[in-house]
């Protein structure tokens, strides 16, 4: 559920100019079944495009700060805040799952062309 909410989530938090994560709410929901976890990613992603299609460059440009309290855990440009929580944090979270079903001799699915366990020569 985690990796399907992160798009949104990080629309959510970049919004503006600074997010304090002792404000935020971090409870991840746990999902009944597969379907609540594909409906949350199909409501993730619009929100991200949504985002993206509404900043302008200097927007995008613009200095983000993630703070805690009064400490700045880090100041960056916003698309660089983008690419480090959505797609740093989404690659992080996709590699933990696939080495999850790796243990649980879950064929893992194919990433960026196909897995191992789908091609014959892996």
């Amino acid at each position: 559920m985690h990796i399907a909410m992160i798009p949104g989530n990080m629309a959510r938090i970049t919004r503006d100019e600074t997010f304090d994560v002792m404000k935020g709410n971090f409870r991840i929901p746990m999902p009944q079944n597969r379907q609540e976890v594909l409906d949350a990613l199909e409501k993730s992603v619009p929100e991200v495009e949504e985002t993206f299609r509404e900043t302008s460059a200097e927007g995008a440009e613009a200095t983000w700060t993630l703070v805690r309290g009064e400490q700045v855990i880090t100041r960056r440009p916003r698309y660089k805040a983008w690419r480090m929580i959505l797609l740093g944090h989404w690659y992080h979270h996709r590699a933990q799952l696939g080495v999850y079903l790796r243990l649980l001799d879950v064929p893992v699915p194919p990433t960026y062309g196909p897995s191992a366990d789908e091609n014959p020569f892996g």
